[in-house]
């Protein structure tokens, strides 16, 4: 198996060519832990994949929340700011929209204030652990400290250079932004272009940072879990449907769609809060 990334980070000994390991590894940081799976065995239970998801939505609320305070006193210190035109949330706005680089301004400080909250949050360093693990497996076949510590916090198949590749298509389904079509089209088509390149950059500012001892720690830990339960665990035909949920998509999105129902109720308080002052 090609390694995931090459040297210079760490040329695998020959002793571990031969190491049997899964041959794909999925993962999640969870809200204190590291989640992996290899779609017959996982190290982590439902709860834990549902909180992982409702926190990553309430932790966006929250951004939210600190851009649009951003925002609201830019637009009291600077007449220029058409505060009354970006919060129009009840209100979907013209087309074409004169204010449209105004509203996608307002979900750029929005985005950045959710990737500046993740960073300094725990759950960036229990990610760098989660790919320190996975880059440790799928490398070397096993996960001892000193080979797990010497390993990138980066993967090149993390889930945020999807959202590198689609954050563009985010603003199509956004109330309060209209576009040209076109401009949409070329947005996405730039960020699946360059989704990994854009996604390294994105993991190494934003979405990972070195791990604590202790989340390296707990990131360890659930690689030896899932090595173990992968070695004892005799191969079955499996539907996808039970790969996938082993994987811990569907507990993911139920709780994102918790964290979603929470965060709709809290952006229209802070929308009316912000009407209320203007």
């Amino acid at each position: 198996m090609r390694p995931v990334l090459q040297a210079p980070y760490l040329p695998p000994p020959p002793e571990y060519t031969e190491t049997p390991r899964p041959d794909r590894i999925s993962g999640l940081a969870l809200l204190r832990g590291v989640f992996l799976s290899t779609g017959r065995v996982r190290s982590a239970t439902d709860s834990g994949l549902i909180a992982a998801g409702a926190g990553f939505i309430v932790l966006f609320s929250v951004s939210s929340l600190v851009a649009y305070t951003i925002v609201y006193l830019a637009g009291k210190l600077i007449a220029a700011v058409p505060l009354v035109a970006i919060y129009t949330y009840t209100q979907p706005p013209a087309y074409p929209d004169p204010y449209v680089g105004w509203r996608i301004a307002v979900h750029g400080v929005r985005f950045l204030a959710f990737l500046s909250l993740l960073r300094l949050s725990p759950i960036a360093g229990y990610h760098g652990a989660e790919h320190k693990v996975v880059n440790a497996i799928e490398q070397t076949g096993g996960v001892e400290e000193n080979v797990v510590r010497r390993m990138p916090p980066q993967h090149l198949r993390c889930g945020t250079n999807l959202l590198a590749g689609i954050a563009p298509l985010l603003l199509a389904f956004t109330p309060d932004v209209r576009m040209s079509p076109w401009l949409l089209l070329g947005l996405l088509v730039v960020g699946v272009t360059f989704r990994r390149q854009i996604g390294w950059v994105v993991q190494t500012v934003f979405t990972t940072k070195e791990p604590s001892p202790a989340q390296l720690r707990a990131g360890i830990e659930s690689g030896r879990t899932l090595l173990e339960r992968w070695r004892n665990t005799p191969p079955r035909p499996d539907s996808p449907i039970e790969r996938l949920w082993r994987r811990g998509l569907p507990q993911v999105g139920l709780g994102l769609a918790v964290g979603t129902a929470i965060m709709h109720y809290g952006d229209f308080a802070v929308y009316w809060l912000m009407r209320q002052g203007l």
